[in-house]
């Protein structure tokens, strides 16, 4: 199903990352994946696994893709190869046809459109690693969220969330799309502009 990369041209990651708790350090982190030494091991079992024959399909992809993420062989992309991968293990599980487009690579599919994050970043003063920019990047990721997804995905507190968000409607990357102050909601509308644009494309290219 998935094949063994050329190593010479491989682009795994050189460095420890870890997810959430700041820039300063993982010891607040949230998850801290394996060192980056232990990647094209990591990856070579996870291979060979996902190209067993005897394990239900669904359990299968749903292991490997977790595997993978918790792997974060890449130092970005992670998300988008993962999603990748589960399209390429359904097809190859013959439990689909064809390969869905994840809808990230039609945001990348035009690099013009994609430069709203560059376009986002010169609109945000803060220092380098602060929730704020965490945010800008989850926005590419999830263009809808509220105060809750923000504290939990970006590892924030309650009272951060807010500031974080009130800093991007202050730049015009967010609006609020709810009545009143309690249960808001937030979209980047740049990102579901050019959702919808990506949505009409392929629906063109499918008549």
């Amino acid at each position: 199903m998935i094949g063994r990369r050329n190593r010479s041209r491989s682009r795994w990651r050189q460095q420890q990352v870890w997810i959430g708790g700041g820039s300063l350090g993982p010891h607040t982190a949230h998850f801290v994946p394996p060192h980056h030494d232990r990647v094209p091991e990591l990856i070579d079992d996870l291979i060979v696994f996902a190209n067993r024959v005897d394990v239900p399909v669904i359990a299968q992809i749903a292991i490997a893709h977790a595997q993978f993420e918790t792997i974060h062989p890449f130092p970005d992309g992670n998300g988008r190869v993962g999603r990748a991968l589960i399209q390429a293990m359904l097809r190859g599980g013959q439990l689909t046809r064809s390969v869905a487009v994840p809808v990230s690579a039609g945001l990348l599919h035009d690099t013009a459109e994609y430069a709203v994050r560059a376009d986002w970043r010169t609109r945000v003063t803060a220092r380098r690693g602060a929730a704020v920019h965490r945010l800008v990047d989850l926005l590419l990721r999830q263009p809808v969220v509220d105060n809750k997804l923000v504290t939990s995905t970006l590892g924030v507190t309650g009272a951060n969330a807010p500031i974080a968000i009130d800093r991007l409607v202050d730049a015009g990357i967010l609006a609020q799309i709810t009545d009143g102050r309690r249960n808001r909601i937030w979209q980047a509308e740049d990102v579901v502009q050019m959702l919808d644009e990506f949505a009409a494309r392929a629906k063109r290219r499918r008549h």
